[in-house]
Order: C-alpha cells, then sequence, then structure tokens
C-alpha cells in the first residue's frame, strides 16, 4: 500500500510559512553528501509521511513545551503522557528524534523520543515558541524552576498566521 501521494498533499496544506526548512526539518537530506542514497531517501520518506497520516506532529522548536502519549510496550492497553519542555532537536529522516525534560519530584527526567515511532500515539504542543539557542542542554545544570512544567498544562493557541514567538529568556547555570 502506497499512501504517500495522499500524504504528500496533507503536507503540502499544512506548510503556511516560507520556512519549510525549520518547521519540517526531519524531511531534509543528511548534511553529509557521501551519505545520501536517494533510493533510501525516498523511502523512508514515503515512510514519514505515511506515519503521519496515522500519527499529526505538530510543527515544534527547541523551547516548546510539548506532551507526549506512548503505549506502555510492557503492559497491554496502557497509555502514559509525558509532558515537558523540549531541549534538543535531531537528526533526520525515520531517525529523527527530540528529548523533553520536566521536573519530576525534585528530579530532573529526561525522555528521548523518536519522532517516527510506532508506539507514540500522539505528540500535542502545549505552548509554541523557540528559543535562541538549538539546544538547551544546559537546562540539566539550571535551577529547577526553568525546567519545571505542570503536567495539567492547558494548551495554548497562537492567533492564525502570527509568528512564532521567541522566548529571549537569559538562564544562568548554578
Amino acid at each position: 500500500m502506497i499512501c504517500w501521494p495522499v500524504a504528500y498533499k496533507v503536507l503540502l496544506n499544512h506548510v503556511h510559512s516560507l520556512q519549510f526548512q525549520f518547521v519540517y526539518r526531519d524531511f531534509l537530506p543528511p548534511p553529509n553528501v557521501s551519505m545520501r542514497h536517494r533510493l533510501k531517501e525516498k523511502l523512508e520518506r514515503e515512510d514519514m509521511l505515511c506515519r503521519r497520516q496515522v500519527v499529526d506532529i505538530p510543527e515544534f522548536y527547541v523551547g516548546s513545551i510539548m506532551a507526549v502519549t506512548v503505549s506502555d510496550q510492557n503492559a497491554s492497553g496502557k497509555l502514559n503522557r509525558f509532558v515537558g519542555i523540549c531541549i534538543q532537536r535531531d537528526l533526520t529522516g525515520l531517525y529523527a528524534k527530540f528529548i523533553l525534560r520536566n521536573v519530576v519530584d525534585n528530579i530532573g527526567v529526561e525522555i528521548a523520543y523518536d519522532m517516527y515511532c510506532p508506539l507514540i500515539q500522539s505528540i500535542e504542543v502545549l505552548r509554541l515558541e523557540k528559543r535562541l539557542d538549538d539546544d538547551l542542554l544546559y537546562l540539566r545544570d539550571c535551577l529547577p524552576e526553568y525546567s519545571t512544567i505542570p503536567f495539567d498544562m492547558e494548551p495554548e493557541q497562537l492567533p492564525e498566521g502570527a509568528p512564532v514567538p521567541v522566548n529571549a529568556i537569559k538562564i544562568y547555570h548554578t
């Protein structure tokens, strides 16, 4: 079953900005030209588009607050939801991943997710924003208040056509 033509049209309908490379950066080819394989890239994109038909992968950036629901592979019928700030977004293609961080019971918890993992049931952006840094791994050494997100946080909607806000907060290491 090839579902990529329909998914490709859906993907193009979701692109509202000219910053395609930042919104859907997992569709970019690997930066190392010697590692490119055209047929492999085409097949991976087809798989990625088919996966996007099953699970909506929204626009998000490093610094966005997200909630990810995954099925628990050790217990049938169970779902786990984790809310955190995206501190890193890495790699491209089917290997794209992101890391969420939150402080739970005064302990920093980080979970790395593969973006196209079949265990992911939903990805929800609770607050869409950008940061000035490419990654926020330095939050590991900062005060817990900078990466503590309540698990019952409600999604914040941006007005249609509004630019993505940039959070220019300066965080100093402790």
